[in-house]
C-alpha cells in the first residue's frame, strides 16, 4: 500500500516538476522573441539615426543661412530707416 502511494506521488511530483519545465520554456521563448524584436527595432532606428546625421549638416546650414539672410535684410530695413531720420534733421 505505501509503496502505491508513494508512487504515485512520485508521479505527481514528476508531473508538476515536467509542467513547470515546459511553462518556463515558454516563457523562456517568449522573452527570447520580445529581445530579438526589441533589436531589430533598435537597429532600424539606429540606421535612421546614422541617416539624419549624415544629412543634418546640409539641412542646419541651408536653414541658418536663410534665417541669416532674413535677418540681415530686416537689419539692413531699420538702419536705412535710422539713417533716413538722422539724414532729415
Amino acid at each position: 500500500m505505501f509503496y502505491k502511494v508513494s508512487t504515485v506521488m512520485l508521479l505527481l511530483c514528476c508531473g508538476f516538476l515536467f509542467y513547470q519545465n515546459y511553462h518556463l520554456a515558454n516563457k523562456l521563448d517568449h522573452t527570447y522573441r520580445g529581445v530579438t524584436e526589441s533589436h531589430r527595432v533598435l537597429n532600424e532606428c539606429m540606421m535612421m539615426v546614422d541617416g539624419m546625421k549624415d544629412l543634418l549638416p546640409h539641412e542646419i546650414e541651408t536653414v541658418s543661412r536663410k534665417v541669416a539672410r532674413e535677418e540681415g535684410l530686416k537689419l539692413f530695413k531699420e538702419f536705412a530707416e535710422n539713417l533716413n531720420k538722422a539724414t532729415e534733421k
